[in-house]
């Protein structure tokens, strides 16, 4: 060392010659360079004053699921649950626990052979979330061993970027299971269990932890570590309004750059209404037209007449095959949603698409209890012209 230190102080060391610089954004030209084998003295990659000078690509890192644990779901294998099933085995699940009050039938033996097949287990219990037993039961017959439903959660919960270890909205009156079942709603309330609307659980999510700023997805309890000292400060100032969040896109279009169109606390704003004009990006010429007429014409002459019914219902039925991918399936409107084979998740996007298009909320228990599809272009023509009539008013 002493003999090292020598020759530095008397000059005889120094920096490697020649020093080769390539730009951060030429990476690739470097490692090309130091492939070859030929090069004396070393590489040196050259970082910008201004990080955002980087020529960077943002890549989303699909969400993984843990194979040794068991993720436990309540509600039957509808055709939400079995998308979420499914869903949840293509990202890493092994081992699923479903309770539901029909139990295990013979649609659901059918699809647990697919799951198998995938390589994951399901076990299906036959009872009600509001029954502790049935929970005991339902948790001992994970596959998995218990500690890992008990001292796991809160990690897997919030590192999967999730905003809780398990977010229940079965409480929820207006909507999903409580909603379709008028008794099951009553029988709730009687047991002195508070339920909330929709629009107050949607309230309480967005205003979860959303920050001044909108991040990358990440882990909830990371974000909250790295709050501005702006949003914990009594003297903030929170008259700014926040710009750079609209987006002229479609959130739901894979071109959209937007970074929180994915954030669960946005969800609300895919639903939004347009305002007075429907958004019709990327629907068919016919309905851009029809709608066109209706903005430049009597609005309410031409959605009573039974020839804008019946063009509604035919929209309406080329939307839900485009959906069950079968767009050259004939269309017939006096068939029920129910027989052309619409199950939960179908209706879930046909609600969202009349949000988009119409600015209308067809709740799903009006769409699957329509005794045709012409009564669901009768449904919508009537909803829209009243829109249309309060917004001609200023209400």
């Amino acid at each position: 060392m002493k003999r090292t230190l020598e020759f530095f102080r008397q000059g005889k060391l120094g920096p490697l010659r020649p020093v080769t610089s390539f730009a951060a954004s030429d990476v690739r030209k470097a490692f090309r360079f130091l492939q070859d084998g030929q090069h004396t003295g070393k590489v040196v990659l050259e970082m910008p004053t201004d990080p955002s000078d980087l020529d960077a690509r943002v890549t989303n890192q699909r969400i993984r699921f843990d194979p040794h644990a068991s993720y436990f779901l309540v509600g039957g294998l509808g055709g939400l649950g079995k998308a979420l099933a499914v869903w949840l085995v293509e990202r890493g699940a092994r081992h699923l626990v479903f309770l539901s009050r029909s139990g295990m039938g013979m649609a659901e033996s059918r699809f647990s052979e697919e799951l198998r097949a995938m390589g994951c287990s399901l076990v299906a219990i036959k009872g009600s979330v509001n029954r502790p037993e049935d929970l005991d039961d339902a948790i001992s017959k994970a596959p998995c061993p218990s500690e890992v439903f008990f001292t796991l959660p809160w990690c897997k919960g919030h590192f999967l970027g999730l905003p809780a270890s398990v977010l229940s909205i079965c409480g929820v009156e207006d909507i999903g299971y409580l909603a379709e079942n008028p008794s099951a709603l009553r029988s709730t309330k009687l047991q002195g269990i508070h339920v909330v609307r929709e629009k107050e659980f949607l309230e309480s999510v967005e205003a979860s932890l959303f920050t001044s700023i909108p991040r990358d997805r990440g882990p909830t309890s990371h974000r909250f570590e790295n709050l501005l000292s702006s949003e914990l400060s009594p003297w903030n100032n929170n008259g700014h309004i926040i710009m750079g969040l609209r987006s002229h896109l479609h959130l739901d279009d894979p071109r959209n750059p937007t970074n929180w169109r994915r954030d669960r606390r946005m969800g609300t704003y895919h639903n939004l209404p347009t305002g007075d004009q429907a958004d019709t990006r990327g629907e068919s010429n016919r309905l851009k037209v029809f709608l066109q007429s209706i903005s430049e014409g009597d609005a309410n002459e031409i959605l009573a007449r039974e020839e804008s019914i019946d063009f509604l219902s035919v929209e309406i039925s080329v939307k839900v095959n485009d959906f069950l991918l079968r767009p050259d399936a004939p269309v017939d409107p006096n068939l029920k949603l129910s027989e052309m084979g619409l199950d939960s998740l179908t209706a879930i996007e046909l609600r969202r698409w009349f949000g988009q298009v119409f600015g209308l909320q067809v709740s799903v228990l009006e769409m699957i209890g329509a005794p045709s599809l012409k009564e669901v272009g009768r449904i919508v023509a009537t909803r829209f012209g009243e829109k249309l009539d309060r917004q001609g008013q200023g209400v």
